[in-house]
């Protein structure tokens, strides 16, 4: 019988200023924990797998420095803060290597599962996101009423104590 523990790709060996790393591939629980952390790049991935993009390092550069960095730092096990920082000042090529080697890891058979899984989660993402704007915008429109309801008390207010005096 196949164990699971056969299966597990193995690390990446990068090589970085003439220091080697060994580069792990994210899991989904990584992956979770990353978006949760950095919601504003949800909509990169998904938008890039629905269109069945290829997420390149260069990209996902531009889209958020400090997750470039973060997903580097899971994925050679150096995630302390002092770690992060000195990952974020490494020249573009070698986090661009190392970026590439997490996403070989990653992403072993390519992107056609991710793709599969985007396409059948779209329905669902689509819902929450719609869902989230109409409470963010019921959430807008309650504080413009409260907003607008102080302002003529207010005004009242300031007659009434005149036409008394």
């Amino acid at each position: 019988m196949v164990s699971i523990l056969d299966v597990v790709p193995a690390p990446e060996i990068v090589r970085v200023r003439g220091k080697d790393f060994e580069v792990n591939g994210l899991t989904l629980e990584d992956l979770a924990g990353l978006v949760a952390r950095f919601p504003e790049v949800a909509p990169f991935f998904a938008e890039a797998a629905a269109e069945g993009e290829n997420v390149s390092p260069m990209a996902f550069l531009k889209a958020s420095p400090l997750l470039a960095a973060r997903v580097i730092g899971f994925a050679i096990r150096q995630e302390t803060p002092e770690e992060i920082a000195g990952i974020r000042k490494l020249p573009m090529g070698d986090s661009l290597a190392l970026l590439l080697a997490v996403k070989k890891g990653s992403l072993p058979d390519g992107t056609g599962p991710l793709e599969e899984i985007m396409a059948m989660a779209e329905p669902l993402i689509t819902k929450v996101i719609a869902r989230l704007s109409e409470a963010m915008e019921a959430s807008r429109k309650a504080r413009s009423t409260a907003s607008a309801a102080q302002q003529p008390a207010s005004s009242g207010e300031e007659t009434t104590a005149g036409s008394t005096s």
